[in-house]
C-alpha cells in the first residue's frame, strides 16, 4: 500500500514577495476594512483585536485574515505585530489551493480504495 499524495509546496510559487517583515506595532490586518490577503504567521508574535479589546495572541503557524477571503466581508478583527514578526501572505487562490491540498491530505485514509483511480493517485486502483 502506498502512502497519501504528496502536498505540492504551493510556497514554492509565491516568491519572496510573498515574505513580509512587520516591525512591532505593524497592524497586519484591520478591522472592518476588507483585505486581499491572509498571512501565516512564520515567527514572532500578534494580538488578535475585536472592538478594542484583546482577544488573543498568536504565533507562528497561525493563519489570520482568512475569513475576510473566504466570506467576502470586512475583516473581524485587527491584528497587531507585538514584536517583529515575519508573515507570509497568501491571495484568495493560493488560500484556495492550500484548503484543497489539506481537504485531499485529510481524506485520503477515508475514502474506499477502488475510489482513486478517479484523482489519479499512485498506488491506487
Amino acid at each position: 500500500m502506498t502512502g497519501p499524495p504528496r502536498l505540492t509546496p504551493i510556497s514554492s510559487s509565491f516568491g519572496q514577495r510573498s515574505r513580509i517583515e512587520a516591525e512591532t506595532g505593524a497592524e497586519l490586518t484591520d478591522q472592518g476594512r476588507f483585505g486581499d490577503v491572509c498571512y501565516v504567521i512564520v515567527e514572532g508574535t500578534a494580538n488578535v483585536v475585536m472592538n478594542g479589546e484583546y482577544v488573543a495572541t498568536v504565533g507562528p503557524g497561525s493563519m489570520v485574515g482568512e475569513m475576510a477571503l473566504l466570506e467576502h466581508r470586512p475583516r473581524n478583527a485587527s491584528v497587531i505585530a507585538t514584536e517583529p514578526t515575519q508573515v507570509m501572505s497568501l491571495s484568495n487562490e493560493h488560500l484556495l489551493a492550500l484548503f484543497d491540498q489539506m481537504l485531499l491530505l485529510l481524506s485520503w485514509p477515508l475514502a474506499p480504495q477502488s475510489n482513486w483511480s478517479c484523482v489519479g493517485w499512485p498506488g491506487r486502483s
